[in-house]
């Protein structure tokens, strides 16, 4: 009989356990449908209607109604493709807003997209026309939290005022992620810097899946990505960073402790630092660059590190990656010894250099050195600074390139071969490539 009084009691208790959970409502997102291509505000906003004084449904009303209701929320479109804003829309809660086809514009009069503490998702959209004045991004500023681009998301035509990150601004820990084909932040401008994506207090960037971000300038650094400060890091993953031009630092700047990270078929191409130095990345005041199975096509600099520069940087690593029709000088450090070699634990480690014998050495001459792709050092070749080929482990500059299919034939790179280059080039560095 104690077993069964035990066995009884038990199912008692999770028949009472069962009616409490029954008793409890469960929160579901909310679903809003924007229906007006208006800017008005919600009549009630957290009424868990998006309803303007006149009767329709505004992208502003559906954010304000999403704003003030617990739970994750939803925002879609029903015939509308532009919305014109007067000031930014201000996103304190969790939302994915599915835009296809539909383009948010600003006008000019302020930033678009303000978002707090929120998780965010942007499918399809078009942002544009923001301007943030002096103060950081234009079209998105995202302070903590996250927001996804994706499914053709376009960040564009924006500007900061000189605040930076023309395109999208983050800031306290906030993680960014662009990702997908079509999806991009191009053809953004602004005189601070990152013209298209600034990185700030820790904050996380990731550029994804055939993502791009291209075509953004800005006068001073960073015309396509700026990132500041220890904790902030930007990677680019199977994506492309192209055709930002900028006067120093075009592709990407990291300074001040940023780190970046270009991995599994990422190109970095066509960028342009138009005064200075850096046209594909740059890296100074510390951080770490780590460089692997990425492509560096056509970038150019008015000086030097046409593909990469950096200094004082804490850990720079560049392995198994292509070099080609960059400019004079591909590769350039202003404080520490480069080392390029085959082996492992050097910096620039099994590169291909769009030659049969790697990269030109700048002040070497002779036949065992190529007219690619160069790499310059601060210091003489001799010195402790020196430019180091290293094709035995600690050898100099005056030994024999080897051979091997490393040096010898482009390799493929997330299926693509790198270009096979010739001896000649209208560029005046060596070759042309194909």
């Amino acid at each position: 009989m104690p077993a069964a009084r035990s066995f009884s009691h038990r199912w008692l208790l999770l028949l009472v356990l069962l009616s409490l959970l029954t008793l409890t409502t469960p929160v579901y997102a909310a679903t809003f449908t924007v229906n007006s291509t208006g800017d008005a505000s919600d009549a009630s906003a957290g009424n868990g209607v998006c309803l303007t004084s006149g009767g329709v449904c505004t992208l502003r009303a559906a954010i304000e109604e999403a704003n003030g209701l617990a739970g994750d929320d939803i925002i879609n479109f029903s015939g509308v493709t532009l919305v014109n804003i007067g000031t930014e829309l201000a996103i304190t809660s969790n939302i994915t807003i599915n835009g296809t086809s539909v383009t948010v514009d600003n006008t000019g009069t302020g930033r678009v997209f303000l978002m707090t503490n929120a998780t965010v998702f942007i499918n399809g959209m078009r942002i544009t026309g923001g301007d943030s004045a002096g103060n950081g991004g234009g079209g998105i500023r995202i302070s903590g939290g996250s927001l996804t681009l994706q499914s053709g998301a376009v960040v564009t035509g924006n500007t900061a005022g000189g605040g930076g990150g023309g395109g999208v601004y983050a800031l306290s820990s906030a993680q960014v992620t662009i990702t997908g084909s079509g999806t991009q932040i191009s053809g953004n401008t602004d005189a601070g810097n990152g013209a298209g994506l600034n990185l700030q207090g820790g904050s996380d960037a990731f550029l994804l899946n055939g993502a791009v971000i291209s075509g953004n300038n800005g006068p001073n650094s960073g015309g396509g990505v700026a990132v500041a400060g220890t904790g902030s890091t930007f990677t680019v993953d199977n994506a492309t960073v192209s055709g930002n031009t900028a006067e120093f630092s075009a592709g990407i700047s990291g300074f001040s402790g940023g780190s970046v990270t270009l991995q599994n078929g990422a190109v970095i191409s066509g960028n342009n630092a138009t005064v200075g130095s850096g046209g594909g990345v740059t890296m100074s005041g510390g951080g770490s660059l780590t460089v692997s199975d990425t492509r560096f096509e056509s970038n150019t600099a008015a000086a030097d590190g046409d593909a990469i520069r950096y200094s004082s940087a804490a850990n720079a690593s560049i392995t198994r990656s292509c070099f080609t029709n960059n400019g004079d000088t591909a590769i350039s450090n202003i404080n520490t010894a480069i080392i390029v070699a085959p082996g492992a634990g050097n910096i620039a480690d099994a590169n291909w250099w769009g030659t049969s014998w790697g990269p030109r050495i700048a002040g070497v001459t002779g036949s065992r050195y190529s007219n690619g792709d160069s790499i310059t050092g601060n210091g003489t070749n001799g010195g402790s600074n020196r430019v180091d080929v290293g094709w035995i482990s600690g050898g100099d500059e005056d030994q024999i390139p080897p051979t091997g299919a490393w040096l010898t034939s482009p390799p493929t790179i997330n299926g693509v071969t790198c270009q096979v280059c010739s001896a000649a080039s209208s560029l005046g560095h060596g070759r042309t490539c194909s």
